[in-house]
C-alpha cells in the first residue's frame, strides 16, 4: 500500500470517529436507562432489571407498530434503491455538458 493510500485512510478514520462517536453516544445512555427496575427512565439506573423491554415485547400494539415500521422501511429501501439505480443508469447514459 502507497503511502499516499495509508495518509488517506487514516484521514478518513480521523473524519469518521466523531461521527461514530456521535451516533453511538445515546445508546450509551439511554439503553442503560431503560435497563432500570422502576417505572421511570433515570440516569444513572438503581437496578438492573428488564421488565421495560418485557412489557415492550408482551404489547400487541407495539409489536404491530415496530412490525408496521419494518415493513415501511424495507419498503422504502426497495423503492429508493430501484429509483436510486435508475437514475444513475440514467445520467451514466447521458454526455452532460461539464
Amino acid at each position: 500500500m502507497a503511502v499516499r493510500d495509508r495518509v488517506a485512510m487514516l484521514l478518513l478514520i480521523v473524519a469518521c470517529t466523531p461521527i461514530l462517536v456521535f451516533l453511538l453516544v445515546p445508546s450509551l445512555i439511554i439503553i442503560p436507562m431503560a435497563l432500570t427496575r422502576g417505572e421511570l427512565i433515570q440516569f444513572p439506573p438503581e437496578w438492573i432489571s428488564v421488565h421495560a423491554f418485557a412489557d415492550y415485547l408482551s404489547d400487541p400494539q407495539w409489536m404491530h407498530s415496530t412490525w408496521l415500521s419494518f415493513k415501511v422501511a424495507a419498503l422504502t429501501v426497495a423503492l429508493g434503491c430501484i429509483t436510486g439505480s435508475a437514475a444513475a443508469l440514467a445520467l451514466h447514459a447521458r454526455q452532460l455538458a461539464g
